[in-house]
């Protein structure tokens, strides 16, 4: 009889091990494509970008040749300002730290 082995899903970690794991940086890496981003935001394709044109929302990063995704992490901090009631000038804030956050994470070339 061989050994049998079961498959394992990913392991599940807590925020405190993620904190002790990555220290100073405490967002997720996941990116979202445009649909989940609309899905989520709650507006639609033209509105979205028309955010992004007036400063209101991040730009999106570059996955491949014809595909782009925004950083989980910026989309849930600016749909909480949202709900928070920040006006245009605070989101334009918003957006401009989190697009400074991005270069900051940026390996050295």
């Amino acid at each position: 009889m061989g050994c049998k082995s079961k498959r394992v899903g990913p392991k599940i970690v807590s925020i405190a091990d993620r904190r002790r794991l990555y220290g100073h940086i405490k967002m997720n890496s996941n990116l979202l494509r445009i649909a989940p981003t609309l899905a989520v935001s709650g507006v639609g394709r033209s509105g979205h970008y028309q955010a992004i044109a007036e400063g209101l929302y991040t730009k999106p990063v570059k996955i491949s040749a014809r595909a782009v995704g925004w950083p989980a992490h910026e989309v849930e901090q600016i749909n909480r300002a949202k709900i928070a009631g920040f006006n245009d000038d605070q989101l334009r804030q918003l957006v401009t730290k989190l697009h400074a956050q991005r270069k900051e994470l940026a390996p050295s070339v």
